[in-house]
């Protein structure tokens, strides 16, 4: 129950920082087409790795090729989404949940 209560309080939270992680991570370069170049990622892979990269900067590619930021038309229609559905679908899973609890 405390899980969907966090969820219920904090879900907004939960998909601005999402979106801010997807922001920096493209916003610096690790995009889904590779490292942009001229951007820092790509300072970053010159200056300390050359071809040979690694640890937190394979991590940022990794998660950068998977991040791809949609036009805002999709970002907004997808806010306006998740305002309308995640309180309606916490209130369901707090239904079910004291349901359950209470045939047991």
């Amino acid at each position: 129950m405390r899980v969907v209560d966090d969820l219920r309080k904090n879900w907004a939270r939960y998909v601005l920082y999402t979106a801010l992680a997807a922001l920096v991570v493209c916003g610096i370069g690790f995009t889904a087409a590779g490292v942009a170049a001229g951007s820092l990622a790509a300072c970053a892979q010159s200056y300390f790795y050359g071809g040979q990269t690694g640890g937190l900067f394979s991590l940022l590619q990794s998660l950068g090729t998977r991040l791809v930021m949609p036009p805002l038309g999709v970002l907004v229609l997808a806010g306006i989404a998740a305002v309308v559905t995640v309180p309606a679908m916490c209130k369901a899973i707090s239904w079910v949940w004291s349901w359950w609890k209470s045939r047991t």
